[in-house]
């Protein structure tokens, strides 16, 4: 289950990233995190980046994801932001 949060989560990052001005560092701070993708996603479309924010913000403040799973998002979120900067296809 926790899977297929994650590869959706990062598909999503991964399209918006390329249409959307993406910040070129993605902090490791839970709450700034998701500040981050918030204005990331709000560029693309702002009610849809509430009605994200209102389900993601609970289980990633939560205990559902562990330190090892966020630390990798993490990184991935920055793979992805290295890619679009370097204008790579994502």
């Amino acid at each position: 289950m926790k899977l297929k949060h994650i590869i959706a989560f990062l598909f999503v990052l991964g399209f918006v990233s390329l249409k959307a001005q993406a910040p070129r560092v993605y902090t490791e701070d839970p709450v700034k995190f998701v500040d981050e993708l918030y204005d990331l996603f709000a560029e693309a479309d702002k009610k849809d980046a509430k009605e994200w924010r209102e389900k993601f913000e609970p289980v990633w403040s939560g205990s559902y994801y562990t330190p090892e799973e966020r630390k990798w998002i993490y990184g991935l979120s920055q793979y992805h932001v290295e890619k679009a900067v370097a204008g790579a296809t994502v």
